[in-house]
């Protein structure tokens, strides 16, 4: 038994962890030049055995959720990739069924040739995306949608050299060759799978439209896909991308949860904050309510799957709503009052410094100034202060430098930054006052900028002063938006409410013909398949009928109770006791064996 990952928990935490070590950058946050995507989805009705056939799925995956077939004979694995077969044709179960003129397959390919013939002036490329019906080898002799899909682009008038399949490239170099043609316009039309298609297939220089057949197994695979057209080096500014999807089949059921787990991808590779779970994104089975839902087109599914989208948006504007809240509050207790003690710290001491260069500061005649003190000796003239201070900075060409005189009550020190070789000069008071001096710096300007930025202390004052009132206003606006609650909540709590009740209505819905009463309402459909039981030829795997149990002879022991009356215990059940499941009358079930079974 192989086992995986079904839930990952604490994905914050997760990513938190990840981002130590990666940065995570997207197309759209990089602004990459690309194409404009326009995305169109082309649907078409089922056949009426499409339907038979669906229905048939949804018994299958009955006697799965029953335990009445055993896990390597039929699973719902095996349910799911049934369903995306007959989705994509009825063909691909059984090749002697009809082919449907208004399948996906034939809109698909009336399709492909408009686009061929709108753009032939261009030579503009197309690429088709199949991972089901793949080409056989001509000794196989099977059906093949791949080479239905080329005799009808023929037929229509396509030239039979510019269509080509992936699976006729063997080697490196048949596959550069081929991608050089599609490159350049001599072949227009490239049909592949993902597999074969995907990382490493640089084809998009006259890519204008791209074509997906089918639903891939997983969101990376559609990633993959349309990123071969989405990408760099396209020359149209607009490009055309079309699902084809058959309506009550599994195919749109697919597509919808394929996009919604990769929207997971979405919002976890990105900054915001993730969701706090998120189920696994690899592989992709339905359930056996889903399936049921699914047979009797029942819109309930639609609308579960719409709100969970719903809910996972509402959660991240819940969640980043609480991460603020946790800011806010972070802010108020912690972050804001230490801002505002270094605030006031700050006042208090610039206008000590203030007060102090005040204080030491005299009026001189012109050409003076104001005592400054150099390694224990005076000077008043510019020059010969400065230049005293040069040569006592040679003394202290260290990173931590020394004191080497005073000036206006400050005194001063001196050191050398060895990353910018620069000397720095700073006055220290209450506060510290560096000056860094460039190379060749003259000794006249060291004073003349040691008095500018006494001079600058004042408006220091001023900025602290603005900080500090910002700082609390900051903190009346934080109490107040503390208190506001998620604005969406009520909307968050009625659509998890309704998802809650759709989940218990679908699952009632699913279990009524195996666990009700037998008296289930029956679908138009249903009543009618009971009354007019017609042939039709399926082929799907066997699934071995339950065996019958004989009925058990009713024993009854008598015992005498604490009232000193008999009771009746009846027989137990028998452990295992396979459940009697009411099926048509001869109708036979779809089993999966390879050959054909005749349904009368």
């Amino acid at each position: 038994m192989r086992t995986r990952c079904s839930k990952f928990h604490n994905l914050p935490e997760l990513m938190n962890i990840f981002a130590e070590v990666a940065d995570i950058k997207t197309a759209e946050s990089l602004n990459l030049p690309r194409p404009k995507g326009n995305f169109h989805t082309i649907t078409s009705e089922p056949t009426p055995i499409q339907k038979e056939m669906v229905d048939a799925l949804g018994l299958r995956a009955k006697d799965v959720r029953d335990k009445l077939v055993k896990p390597e004979i039929d699973n719902m694995l095996a349910i799911t990739n049934d369903g995306r077969k007959l989705g994509l044709d009825q063909r691909v179960i059984n090749p002697n069924l009809p082919d449907d003129p208004n399948s996906k397959i034939n809109k698909a390919t009336a399709n492909i040739y408009k686009i061929w013939e709108d753009t032939k002036e261009k030579s503009s490329t197309q690429v088709v995306f199949c991972d089901l019906s793949t080409p056989k080898n001509e000794k196989e002799n099977k059906f093949s949608l791949y080479d239905d899909i080329k005799q009808k682009l023929i037929k229509q008038g396509i030239p039979k050299n510019e269509i080509a399949f992936i699976h006729d490239a063997k080697t490196d170099k048949q596959r550069q060759d081929l991608f050089g043609k599609v490159n350049k316009g001599k072949i227009r039309i490239l049909v592949g799978s993902t597999e074969k298609m995907g990382a490493g297939t640089n084809i998009q220089e006259k890519l204008v439209a791209l074509h997906h057949i089918d639903c891939p197994w997983r969101p990376s695979d559609l990633a993959q896909r349309e990123g071969r057209i989405l990408r760099r080096g396209n020359g149209n500014d607009q490009v055309d991308i079309y699902k084809y999807v058959t309506k009550d089949t599994f195919d749109a059921y697919l597509y919808q949860t394929i996009e919604k787990k990769q929207q997971f991808i979405s919002q976890i590779m990105t900054d915001k904050s993730p969701m706090r779970s998120l189920e696994d994104i690899d592989k992709l089975t339905l359930n056996y309510a889903e399936i049921k839902a699914l047979c009797v087109g029942n819109p309930k599914i639609k609308e579960k799957m719409d709100l969970e989208q719903d809910i996972k948006k509402l959660t991240v504007l819940q969640l980043q709503h609480k991460k603020n809240i946790y800011n806010l509050q972070d802010s108020i207790a912690i972050h804001l009052p230490k801002q505002l003690f270094v605030a006031k710290n700050n006042i208090t001491n610039y206008k000590s410094d203030l007060e102090t260069a005040k204080t030491n500061t005299k009026a001189v005649e012109e050409g003076y100034i104001n005592p400054l003190e150099v390694q224990g000796q005076n000077y008043n003239k510019r020059s010969d202060a400065g230049e005293a201070i040069k040569e006592a900075l040679k003394l202290t060409a260290t990173k931590d430098g020394a004191i080497i005189g005073a000036y206006r009550g400050f005194k001063l020190h001196g050191s050398y930054d060895i990353f910018t070789n620069e000397y720095v000069v700073t006055l220290k008071g209450e506060m510290n006052y560096p000056i860094k001096l460039e190379q060749g710096f003259s000794g006249a300007g060291i004073v003349t900028r040691l008095d500018n930025i006494i001079e600058k202390i004042q408006a220091y004052v001023k900025t602290e002063t603005n900080k500090q009132e910002n700082i609390l206003e900051q903190i009346e606006t934080a109490k107040t938006e503390v208190e506001k609650p998620f604005a969406k909540e009520n909307e968050l709590k009625d659509k998890i409410a309704r998802v809650t009740a759709l989940t218990t209505e679908l699952s009632l819905d699913a279990n009524r013909d195996g666990n009700g009463n037998g008296n289930a309402p029956q679908t138009e459909r249903e009543t009618e398949k009971q009354e007019n039981i017609k042939a039709e030829v399926l082929i799907f795997p066997h699934i071995p009928e339950p065996p019958k149990q004989e009925n058990n002879i009713k024993q009854v022991v008598t015992k005498d109770n604490v009232m000193g009356q008999n009771i009746e215990i009846p027989p137990k059940t028998i452990a295992g006791e396979a459940e009697q499941i009411e099926k048509p009358k001869n109708k036979v079930i779809p089993h999966r064996k390879n050959n054909a079974q005749i349904a009368l």
